[in-house]
């Protein structure tokens, strides 16, 4: 390992070089990461707590960011089968890392057209690992901060407007989305404790889309420093409101372009479906697809005591052709078992 103060003088939540996209996927982690996971280790890298720890900064004046407990309570968490509620960030994410290094390529690729935001998602069946992959997608990368912001299924702090249901008006609607959306920003960084907050009134006469997309990347601006390049992490996103109201897409469509609008960041939507918006190149903000990293089941076998004989006895150089088919076979099985019976 490497103490947080050596790591200190080269690494910084607030800062961070872009570097653009290599050919080789190997080439292309970003300095940040690399030096950490050169720090911590191959096998602890699978621990996003671990890569968390190693980079994280506290930034006074910002309760998020206050210190590291505060801001972990801040991250996603999954209910289990016992009933009991549990942070995703202390679970090893084992993904093939060149699948997660092709995700943040694509994420910080930089956009095409003057003026058109994407807004990426991962869409997939529950229990897949679609919340789980974006934190450990950001810790590989160039942006300076992980803002998650949870529709659903979090143990309270999920956001959702009340009422529920958006103004009967497309455009009252889509202006009722953008401020929804800076107000959950502001919840996230200023109140992140306060459940109760994370229930935003529904603005009945808020101003216009651009006016709220100005005062949000003000407000970013303000407490992160000029050079923040957020990701925000929206998950569960069509639980924001009613959907089955008439403009309940408007209003999603607010949220999602207001995010999108603030300069140097990106957003990521998770849900089983995508997000309400046009596709790619047919609108100012349309939706961009990802792909889900792939579950690496060697990763896997390394990371679980009553597996590691298994990594221990195999050896291509002595097996036989028959026995290297066996263990191909038994991989495929276990990764697709795990698979099906969901990642999360």
């Amino acid at each position: 390992g490497c103490s947080g103060e050596v790591l200190d003088d080269r690494l910084d939540v607030k800062g961070g070089l872009h570097r653009s996209p290599a050919r080789r996927v190997a080439n292309a982690v970003p300095t940040r990461a690399r030096v950490t996971m050169a720090a911590v280790g191959t096998e602890l890298s699978s621990y996003p707590a671990v890569l968390l720890n190693a980079t994280f900064k506290p930034l006074p004046g910002v309760p998020l960011f206050e210190d590291i407990e505060s801001y972990t309570r801040s991250l996603p968490v999954r209910r289990m089968s016992n009933g009991r509620f549990y942070r995703l960030v202390h679970f090893p994410y084992w993904a093939r890392e060149d699948d997660l290094l092709r995700f943040v390529q694509r994420i910080e690729k930089k956009l095409g057209g003057k003026k058109r935001n994407s807004v990426f998602y991962v869409q997939a069946p529950s229990g897949r690992g679609k919340t789980a992959c974006v934190l450990p997608a950001f810790l590989r990368s160039n942006f300076t901060h992980y803002l998650y912001l949870a529709c659903d299924n979090n143990n309270g702090r999920h956001f959702k407007v009340m009422p529920h249901a958006p103004a009967a008006n497309a455009l009252l609607a889509e202006k009722q989305g953008a401020a929804f959306a800076l107000a959950a920003v502001k919840v996230l960084l200023g109140s992140p404790d306060d459940e109760d907050a994370y229930e935003i009134p529904l603005d009945p006469l808020p101003p216009s889309v651009k006016k709220t997309q100005a005062e949000l990347a003000s407000y970013l601006k303000q407490k992160l420093g000029d050079d923040c390049r957020c990701l925000f992490h929206l998950d569960e996103h069509r639980k924001m409101c009613d959907r089955d109201a008439p403009y309940a897409a408007n209003f999603s469509r607010g949220a999602m372009a207001t995010l999108a609008s603030v300069a140097g960041a990106r957003v990521v939507a998770t849900y089983i479906d995508a997000p309400p918006l046009p596709a790619r190149a047919s609108s100012e903000v349309c939706r961009s697809p990802l792909a889900l990293p792939f579950f690496d089941v060697w990763r896997a076998l390394k990371g679980v005591p009553e597996l590691r004989e298994l990594v221990r006895r195999y050896d291509p150089q002595t097996y036989s052709r028959e026995e290297l088919r066996l263990f191909a076979t038994l991989m495929f099985r276990l990764g697709f078992k795990l698979v099906q019976l969901g990642l999360n």
